[in-house]
């Protein structure tokens, strides 16, 4: 029976985050992104057009849909969060960052956030913030 080190366990892991944030984003959408829709009905408009374009992962179409939905409502942990997952669709990591940290700022649960800037350190690639997060992420509820 072989025995893993802490290392090489880690190396693993870090390889799965890695390949997982560099792979092509034709995939589903993870559940964990799919925060409640906002109740506000004056926005169900921006809101269904930006959900549909997000949905088909056009991600550049999605990042300017969602950057106009965080104008008109800064308090929206949802649209912060999709915004950030585009920016990683995109490639856009540091504006990325941001908006999940500003995301996790206005309500975004923890784990998802953390999960998500986990990927985005990963796809950088920054191991030591990538698992930083990941183990918050995991500390915080997240478990998918």
């Amino acid at each position: 029976m072989t025995i893993w080190s802490n290392s090489c366990l880690r190396e693993l892991l870090l390889l799965a985050i890695v390949l997982s944030a560099l792979a092509p984003c034709n995939r589903a959408i993870p559940r964990s992104s799919c925060l409640p829709m906002p109740q506000d009905s004056s926005a169900s408009d921006a809101d269904t057009k930006a959900n549909e374009v997000y949905q088909g992962q056009d991600w550049a179409k999605a990042a300017q849909l969602y950057a106009n939905v965080v104008k008109q409502r800064p308090n929206d942990g949802r649209a912060w969060y999709r915004l950030a997952t585009s920016l990683r669709g995109e490639g856009k990591l540091d504006d990325a960052i941001a908006a999940y940290q500003k995301g996790l700022q206005v309500g975004v649960p923890a784990g998802i956030g953390e999960y998500g800037m986990a990927l985005t350190y990963a796809a950088k690639p920054d191991a030591e913030n990538a698992f930083r997060f990941l183990q918050k992420s995991v500390e915080d509820g997240f478990s998918e």
